[in-house]
């Protein structure tokens, strides 16, 4: 896997686990066991977003990692250029968008569907601009509790917006563990065909319209994301599940040498799809939303070999 430096919620997509602050995934169910579900009378959402503004994702270098402490002295520098060059972009892109509100957006779009979840019981809503915080033993006392962690970022490569939410569900007295978990990932299309500052370019033209107009779409998406979501979470949602193998591309940016990183194979099934989008949720229960002309899918095989599969692969 391409090593990339990434928000802590947005990392998670690429080592199959929850928000930072959760137990490993590979213990935790994407749906509520029934005893679970027969805990919830009634629960507080807390929803974080801690960024304000978009920032820019940038991949970490490794062409010197056979070369020593002379390679990592390398490694060192050419990732610190990119940092660099990362914050000097994100710093443009928000000089034409300063006034787009993205974290009330997002808050008043997911608002009802939260509400309108049966299973849920939701009696309290948190909007915090804060990094996702534990649980204390008190807060889960005689009551669930949702937390909702929301990062954003233009790829490595300048050319895809790509928001990323983790949902952790706690019953009563579990203050530890949630007892449920789910990630989800929306990528934009592309902007264009050139990365770089030729694609930051597009991001700004016109005081930023096109990121304006992918963050609603995001937002939109993710609205409808959660909703899925939370349906496969609480086991009462009646979407077709069309089991199969899907090639996409996670990380959208450059390897060493200049290498566009490649697609990456995915297990699971096809659980929405439109003219331009579709929606895909993994073995593991990740779901994906993406461009549908940005992906390959192959319906004659959704388990991954068990002797092939690569290490690491999401959605086994």
């Amino acid at each position: 896997m391409i090593s990339t430096y990434l928000p802590a919620v947005v990392r998670t997509v690429f080592t199959v686990c929850a928000l930072s602050i959760m137990v490993g995934c590979a213990s935790v169910p994407p749906s509520l066991p029934p005893a679970a579900l027969a805990q919830i009378e009634r629960t507080q959402t807390r929803s974080f977003i801690p960024q304000s503004e978009v920032t820019f994702q940038y991949m970490r270098s490794s062409y010197g990692a056979a070369f020593g402490l002379v390679g990592a002295v390398i490694d060192a520098g050419v990732t610190g250029v990119r940092a660099k060059s990362a914050k000097t972009r994100g710093k443009e892109l928000r000089e034409v968008v300063r006034d787009w509100d993205v974290r009330s957006a997002y808050w008043n779009s997911i608002s009802n569907t939260l509400v309108e979840t049966p299973w849920l019981k939701v009696y309290d809503m948190e909007w915090l601009g804060t990094n996702v915080s534990k649980l204390r033993p008190a807060e889960v006392t005689n009551h669930s509790v949702m937390n909702i962690g929301t990062s954003y970022a233009i790829s490595a490569d300048v050319r895809v917006l790509q928001l990323t939410t983790g949902i952790d569900m706690y019953v009563p007295g579990k203050h530890k563990k949630p007892a449920a978990s789910v990630v989800m990932t929306s990528y934009s299309d592309e902007i264009g065909k050139e990365d770089g500052d030729k694609a930051l370019a597009l991001w700004t033209a016109e005081e930023g319209a096109a990121l304006r107009r992918a963050l609603r779409e995001g937002i939109a998406e993710h609205t409808r994301m959660l909703r899925l979501a939370l349906d496969l979470m609480g086991g009462s949602t009646n979407t077709t599940h069309r089991p199969a193998k899907i090639l996409a591309r996670l990380v959208h940016g450059r390897a060493e040498l200049g290498t566009p990183t490649s697609r990456q194979p995915l297990w699971g099934a096809i659980v929405d799809e439109s003219q331009s989008r579709v929606t895909f949720r993994t073995n593991k229960g990740l779901l994906f939303s993406f461009a549908k002309s940005e992906v390959e899918v192959d319906f004659s095989e959704s388990t991954a070999p068990k002797a092939s599969s690569p290490k690491g692969a999401s959605g086994r």
